[in-house]
C-alpha cells in the first residue's frame, strides 16, 4: 500500500510508504514518511519520518518520528521528540524529552530524558533523570 490514507494492511512482510494514519500488522512490515502510523509485528517493524508514531516488535525502530512510543526488546528511537522507549535493550538517540525503560536502556545526546536500567547509560544528556541499579 503506497500513497494512501487511512489504511490498514496486514500480512507477514507488508509496508506502508508515504501514508498517513496508516496501520500496519505484520512480522516484517515498515511505514516510511506516515503521520498518526502504528506498525506492529514480531521482527523489523521500522516505522521512518513518522509523527505520533507507535511502533511495536521485537527488533522495532522509530527515527525521526515526533511523540513516538516504541515498545519492544531491541527498539530503538532516533532523531525524535517526546518519544517513550521501552525494552530490554532500548536506545534513544539525539532526542528531546525522552523516556528509556530497559536493562541496558540508553539514551545519547538527549535534553531531559529519563533512563531506567540495570545497566541503565546516558551520554551527553541535559537536564537528565537516571535511575541505574547496577545490580552483580
Amino acid at each position: 500500500m503506497t500513497k494512501s490514507e487511512q489504511g490498514v494492511q496486514v500480512g507477514s512482510r507488508s509496508n506502508v510508504n508515504a501514508s498517513a494514519r496508516g496501520i500496519l500488522v505484520g512480522n516484517r512490515g515498515n511505514v516510511t514518511n506516515s503521520g498518526y502510523a502504528s506498525a506492529i509485528g514480531s521482527y523489523g517493524v521500522n516505522v521512518t519520518n513518522s509523527g505520533y508514531s507507535s511502533s511495536v516488535g521485537t527488533n522495532t525502530i522509530t527515527n525521526q518520528s515526533y511523540g513516538a512510543i516504541n515498545i519492544g526488546p531491541h527498539g530503538k528511537v532516533d532523531n525524535s521528540q517526546l518519544a517513550t522507549n521501552v525494552g530490554p535493550w532500548s536506545e534513544i538517540n539525539r532526542s528531546e524529552q525522552a523516556i528509556a525503560v530497559g536493562r541496558n536502556a540508553k539514551a545519547l545526546d538527549s535534553v531531559a530524558s529519563t533512563v531506567v536500567g540495570t545497566y541503565a547509560k546516558a551520554n551527553v544528556s541535559n537536564n537528565l533523570l537516571q535511575w541505574d541499579v547496577m545490580l552483580r
